[in-house]
């Protein structure tokens, strides 16, 4: 994934195929802020520690300007269709399996600061 990728998030897309997303791997845990300008499809985000563990769990809402912050610092956030994970049983304090096989891949300085829905 190209820097201008991995920035554009799930912008400017109109659908999102059933059980998809977006995982965002950081080279470190930081604060982290996602926004919504741009992203027409309404949204779920987990913010998730390096061990998998998900410490939160928020709704985005569409061609908002508003932002969504993580309250802790994490390396990790799974964007996918709003309501997904509540329909799926997942819930703050369950884990994220597999994460470990793909934090090889993840390059040094992915980008900073602000990612799109």
């Amino acid at each position: 994934m190209t820097p201008d990728q991995w920035f554009r998030g799930l912008r400017f897309r109109p659908t999102l195929p059933p059980d998809s997303g977006m995982l965002f791997l950081f080279p470190d845990s930081r604060y982290r802020t996602f926004v919504m300008t741009d992203t027409v499809i309404p949204l779920s985000i987990a913010f998730i520690e390096s061990d998998g563990t998900i410490v939160q769990i928020e709704d985005m809402k569409p061609l908002s300007l508003s932002r969504t912050y993580s309250l802790r610092r994490v390396p990790c956030a799974l964007e996918v269709p709003q309501g997904w994970f509540r329909r799926h049983g997942i819930k703050e304090g369950d884990r994220v399996e597999g994460l470990e096989k793909l934090w090889e891949k993840v390059p040094a300085a992915q980008g900073e600061g602000e990612s799109g829905g």
